[in-house]
């Protein structure tokens, strides 16, 4: 089963060209099983919305609205949440295997620095992961508050960075995911993580990154063709 364990939809992420229906209907046309819906959630989502309460629960409600045309093309769809933190420029970190309460409860996410976030997030059962490492220049944080580092096959990025990411997961002892980071750009990123079918839901998902020591990557570099690639942590 091939998840892309990073995408977006217009709707909450005001970057993204393609609204929920647009966006599940680009990732079945691309032969995906699944999606992981991983919005931006930042500082400024909340000044746009007046309060925390309504973006929170436009957010969630996004969510659902994807997971509803996913049912209705035969797509899966996952909650997850793109933090962008404040602690440094440019790191966003990917939170997935929560409930969308945890949203309700943790309103400031992106104001908790990066070992807060990571004790929060496995008190709640999900894992943390840095997305798109490299990409700007951003270096690999410290390892001891991750779970895995991203593979981001993001079209309009020369690079993956493959290399160097494996490299710096090997060196933290963490696991590595898959995503293309898709906002409706260029073209549809083919590329994700292959599950085995019974893993199920985003528990399962969160639970295979967390505890499994080896996983294949569907990578799609730019220019190329997507190919598995096996990474054994």
């Amino acid at each position: 089963m091939l998840i892309d364990m990073h995408t977006h939809s217009s709707g909450i992420s005001g970057c993204c060209q393609l609204n929920a229906f647009e966006i599940v209907e680009a990732a079945k046309e691309a032969g995906l099983d699944g999606i992981i819906l991983t919005n931006h959630y930042d500082s400024e989502g909340h000044q746009d919305y007046g309060s925390k309460a309504d973006y929170v629960e436009n957010y969630i409600k996004e969510y659902y609205e994807a997971k509803a045309c996913g049912e209705r093309v035969g797509l899966k769809v996952f909650f997850g949440i793109e933090v962008t933190a404040e602690f440094m420029e440019r790191i966003h970190l990917l939170v997935y295997g929560v409930a969308e309460d945890f949203l309700r409860n943790n309103p400031e996410l992106y104001n908790l620095s990066l070992k807060e976030l990571y004790e929060l997030v496995h008190k709640n059962g999900g894992v943390l992961v840095q997305a798109h490492p490299f990409r700007h220049n951003c270096p690999v944080l410290d390892t001891d508050y991750l779970d895995a580092l991203e593979i981001n096959c993001h079209p309009l990025y020369k690079t993956t960075h493959y290399e160097d990411v494996k490299a710096g997961a090997l060196k933290g002892g963490v696991m590595l995911t898959c995503g293309s980071d898709y906002h409706g750009d260029t073209y549809r990123a083919f590329c994700g993580v292959c599950f085995p079918e019974d893993v199920r839901t985003i528990e399962d998902i969160s639970q295979y990154i967390k505890n499994s020591s080896q996983i294949t990557l569907k990578v799609h570099e730019v220019d190329g063709i997507s190919e598995n690639r096996v990474y054994n942590k």
